[in-house]
């Protein structure tokens, strides 16, 4: 992929941008498409209506050169600030690898495949490893909207 990206020409990385601008946007061909990108918007509590207007201005300013760096460093295998999220599920339906009466060879190679990966933290206890999490800080409006009732009366 990064091969692809750095042999990409600019005319046909203009293009690209021109296409995803295109599709940013489109107008909605249905009212409840709007209706829902707008509810989506509340209640994220954003109000950013106007969100893909200034994507695609932020779209326009983006180079190459920058899409291929972000690409190295944050995507490619070997990336300095790649960041991977790993789910292991385990079956305790009848006969599942999580499942007591489990034949030893389902069981065995439930757990063999944790044991390759190098650096990585185990959770078990979900609602424990999230309350030791710290917090960050939550994204402002777009539009400050105050909440009802918080105006002075006077």
């Amino acid at each position: 992929m990064v091969d692809y990206l750095e042999n990409m020409t600019e005319e046909e990385f203009k293009r690209h941008k021109e296409a995803l601008a295109a599709m940013k946007l489109e107008k909605p061909k249905r009212l409840s498409s709007q209706f829902t990108k707008f509810l989506n918007e509340i209640a994220l509590q954003q109000y950013h209506f106007n969100r893909a207007q200034v994507e695609v201005a932020f779209l326009q300013t983006l180079t190459k050169q920058q899409i291929v760096d972000y690409y190295k460093e944050y995507i490619v295998k070997d990336a300095s600030l790649r960041r991977s999220l790993s789910i292991h599920v385990v079956s305790t339906a009848e006969g599942g690898a999580g499942h007591k009466d489990a034949p030893a060879d389902v069981a065995k190679q439930s757990t063999d495949d944790a044991s390759t990966q190098k650096d990585f933290v185990k959770v078990g206890d979900l609602a424990g490893s999230k309350s030791t999490r710290a917090l960050y800080p939550m994204v402002q409006p777009y539009i400050d909207i105050k909440p009802k009732g918080s105006k002075c009366k006077l």
